[in-house]
C-alpha cells in the first residue's frame, strides 16, 4: 500500500516537472518571436496596448 502511493506521487510530480518545463519553454519562444517582430514606434505600442509590458523590446532605428 505504501509503495502504491510513493509510486502514484512520483507520477504525479514527474508531470508536473514536465508541464513546468513546457510552459518556460513556450515563454521563451514566445518572447523571442515578439522581440524579432517589434522594428517600429507602432508595434510597440500595440503591444504594450495588448497587455505585453513586461516585455524587452529592441528598437533598430535606421
Amino acid at each position: 500500500m505504501l509503495m502504491r502511493k510513493i509510486y502514484i506521487l512520483s507520477f504525479l510530480l514527474l508531470l508536473v516537472i514536465c508541464s513546468c518545463e513546457n510552459e518556460r519553454e513556450n515563454l521563451f519562444s514566445r518572447t523571442f518571436l515578439l522581440k524579432h517582430e517589434v522594428n517600429n514606434l507602432d508595434s510597440i505600442s500595440y503591444y504594450i496596448s495588448q497587455g505585453y509590458d513586461g516585455v524587452e523590446f529592441d528598437l533598430h532605428i535606421k
